[in-house]
């Protein structure tokens, strides 16, 4: 009998057996300055929460999620608690949804003034008003928006 793999462990080994898919993944989560916690722990500059950034990767692509991770980066600079799985998984559907809409200075200046665990928080807070990751990215679009009546963008989810 043996215990089930984490993600991080399962990620190392596919890592280590040399999967394609896996090292583009680490390629790109490291060309933003970020490594892969395998231990989550959480630290600077370190993303725990393996599987969800590499279902988001795998489900976006390289590009966006690059995009994505490098905001969070230049907001957040490496905060542990921005690099958990709801920031990032929202952040990611953010910029999916408004690729060409939104202006990524704002959403770094807006980030930045807001404290991470409010995603979190926040998200948690609306219970079931909302369905899975929505009420994560429900903030991110709260937080973009802010009381702004010029850069308003619309809600598309």
């Amino acid at each position: 009998e043996s215990a089930k793999l984490t993600p991080g462990d399962r990620m190392r080994a596919m890592i280590y057996g040399g999967d394609p898919e896996c090292m583009a993944f680490l390629k790109a989560t490291e060309s933003v300055g970020l490594n892969l916690d395998y231990a989550q722990r959480r630290g600077k500059l370190r993303i725990g929460c393996i599987g969800t950034a590499f279902e988001e990767f795998k489900r976006v692509g390289a590009d966006l999620y690059k995009e994505a991770l490098s905001l969070i980066v230049a907001a957040w600079h490496g905060d542990p608690e921005s690099l958990r799985a709801e920031t990032i998984q929202s952040v990611i559907r953010f910029i999916e949804l408004y690729r060409d809409e939104y202006d990524p200075r704002r959403l770094v200046t807006r980030l930045h003034k807001t404290d991470p665990l409010t995603i979190y928080r926040e998200g948690r807070a609306m219970g079931v008003n909302m369905a899975g990751y929505k009420k994560y990215l429900y903030q991110v679009f709260c937080i973009y928006n802010g009381s702004s009546k010029k850069n308003v963008l619309p809600m598309k989810f």
